[in-house]
């Protein structure tokens, strides 16, 4: 089963190298492509329902000290413009007003 099967719901990327240190393109390449399936899920993105979202970030937030995220709402281009349109919903609409 795809990553995608698994986890159909808007997919937030939570790297927080690239605010924090000046890593060149290769270098983050070479990090993150020796990390496990489980440990990229584990520490560089959150997706689920709005609530299990919300959780996840916040739990984030205190650990990483997170100041923002970047959404990748279609990563590969694999749902439809219905799905992808359903993940923007869910971080505009549940999401983002939890933490105004």
């Amino acid at each position: 089963m795809s990553a995608r099967a698994r986890h159909p719901n808007p997919v937030v990327n939570l790297d927080r190298t690239q605010h924090r240190w000046a890593w060149s393109r290769e270098e983050q390449a070479q990090r993150l492509s020796s990390l496990s399936y489980d440990e990229i899920l584990r520490t560089k993105v959150a997706f689920g329902t709005g609530p299990g979202l919300i959780g996840r970030l916040r739990q984030l937030k205190e650990e990483l000290g997170l100041t923002g995220i970047a959404a990748e709402l279609n990563p590969g281009g694999l749902l439809s413009f219905s799905q992808e349109m359903r993940s923007l919903e869910i971080l505009t609409k549940q999401v983002m007003p939890a933490f105004k």
